[in-house]
């Protein structure tokens, strides 16, 4: 759902080359690829003033998401909240890249699209606009 290019296929292979030599963890090398990409896909949520309007959750929903990502019931109650927030915005949820990809996954079968971006996608040049925090 989230559509981002692969057409700087140099930037890509360029970050694999260089991440490859930390670790071969496939979520390690995704994570790396996408804060090579920040730029684009950070612009790819902002608005025309370069304004990307963000969601994050509280400190203590991290946690408790850390802690067990598996909770099916928590995982409910954070996926109804953060469609509740998001309801009628144009807003990404922000998080921690170790979160990012079991929340885009959580959130991709729910009927709103909400995307879920961690803080290292971020690019420099992006002013964030916070419209709230989920807590559960």
């Amino acid at each position: 759902k989230e559509q981002v290019s692969i057409r700087d296929l140099g930037l890509i292979l360029e970050t694999l080359g260089d991440s490859v030599s930390v670790s071969g963890d496939i979520g390690y090398l995704t994570e790396e690829t996408r804060r090579g990409l920040r730029r684009q896909i950070s612009h790819s949520y902002a608005d025309e003033g370069m304004h990307l309007h963000v969601i994050t959750l509280s400190s203590e929903t991290e946690k408790k998401l850390l802690e067990n990502p598996y909770d099916i019931r928590f995982n409910e109650k954070l996926a109804g909240r953060v469609m509740e927030l998001a309801e009628g915005r144009n807003v990404v949820l922000m998080c921690r890249k170790e979160l990012r990809a079991g929340l885009g996954a959580l959130l991709a079968g729910k009927k709103s699209f909400v995307p879920v971006l961690s803080a290292d996608e971020k690019a420099d040049d992006i002013i964030i606009e916070f419209h709230g925090k989920v807590d559960v």
